[in-house]
């Protein structure tokens, strides 16, 4: 016999309805998604047979209702992010401009807001960091929050288990809902003293809101860099008006031609013989000779304050010996030259006072 088809699409609430009759066989229905229905959608149909109505007949057995679940492409709400900093490379304390571009799905330019920040690599690597995605956590696949119930059970007693029980399709997609992902990288130079020492370090370099992108979708800002010798991760996540979202991910790299690097301990006490000092290195790896200086406030340099080696392709260590005196900061400053560039660095080390750890019973 005939039956008559209820068929709805719907998620957290009945997003669109049809009826269709004299329903013999199979039948094709067409139902456009639209962005309404991204991420995801349950399509149901409800069948009730025709025809009247025997003395024995249960009148829910009349009825018979099952679910699909459909993934939604949400190409529509994600945008296409480019980010890039102008240069190849910059120095500590440089100003790097950095461009953020934003396209559409049909790769046009739009007017977008964006959150533009990069984080020093090595910390990121730390904790295996993943640049956010917003379409990840805004356009997260959901369950189907409409229920069903009929008054038939009502013409009859007893309570037909089909009418409560989910159908098998749609109980084997919530059980994978979870796991579901949206989505479809020699020394013949003096030492420059002129050069001011890297001593402003921070694990983020910068953190800039409100980048507003022009109706071509292109925004440029600059930004002043911080002292670290580093790659830094370039994030930004962006949104347009019409609820579009989107991110991105580009490196920077900060260095200099030859650097030092402190290698110290991390506190000092009163009357510590410490000998360390800097690691030295080359971006070509090209061995030379290097002239190497150390001074420093709050500590006492013990011999030599100054020293030429020969710089390896692997990099050199310079060490010093100093003497801790009571205080509550020291400073240690290093500078490196080869004749043609050259380098410094200047770092804080806390100074502790004696302990002497007593144990009360």
């Amino acid at each position: 016999p005939d039956a008559d088809a209820w068929v709805t699409v719907e998620r957290e609430r009945v997003l669109s309805e049809r009826v269709v009759r004299g329903v013999r066989g199979e039948v094709t229905v067409r139902l456009p998604m639209t962005e309404r229905e991204i991420p995801n959608a349950f399509v149901s149909v409800l069948l009730v047979r025709r025809g009247p109505i025997g003395v024995t007949d249960a009148p829910a057995q009349r009825m018979r209702i099952g679910y699909a679940a459909l993934r939604v492409d949400d190409a529509a709400k994600r945008l296409d992010l480019r980010l890039r900093a102008l240069r190849p490379d910059y120095r500590p304390g440089d100003s790097a401009t950095v461009e953020l571009t934003v396209r559409d799905a049909r790769g046009r330019g739009v007017a977008a807001e964006a959150t533009v920040w990069a984080v020093d690599e090595g910390v990121l690597s730390l904790t295996g960091f993943a640049t956010p995605d917003p379409m990840k956590v805004l356009y997260a696949p959901v369950g189907d929050g409409v229920a069903v119930a009929s008054t038939l059970r009502l013409l009859r007693p007893g309570l037909p288990a089909w009418l409560w029980q989910r159908s098998l399709a749609y109980s084997a997609y919530e059980s994978r809902l979870a796991s579901l992902a949206l989505g479809a990288p020699a020394a013949n130079g003096a030492i420059d003293m002129s050069l001011t020492p890297r001593a402003d370090f921070l694990t983020t370099a910068f953190f800039r809101g409100g980048v507003v992108t022009g109706a071509n979708g292109v925004a440029r800002f600059t930004v002043k860099l911080p002292d670290n010798i580093t790659t830094f991760r370039l994030m930004a996540v962006a949104v347009t008006a019409h609820d579009q979202y989107g991110s991105a991910e580009a490196t920077m790299l900060v260095t200099r031609p030859l650097l030092v690097r402190a290698a110290l301990p991390r506190f000092l006490r009163a009357n510590d013989s410490v000998f360390a000092g800097g690691v030295i290195n080359a971006r070509d790896a090209r061995p030379r000779r290097i002239d190497v200086t150390a001074s420093g406030t709050g500590v006492t340099l013990v011999g030599d304050s100054a020293l030429t080696t020969t710089l390896a392709a692997t990099g050199t260590e310079a060490r010093f010996a100093w003497r801790g005196i009571a205080g509550d900061t020291a400073r240690v400053v290093l500078r490196v030259t080869d004749g043609a560039f050259s380098d410094a660095v200047s770092v804080a080390l806390p100074v502790k006072p004696d302990q002497f750890p007593r144990s009360r019973t």
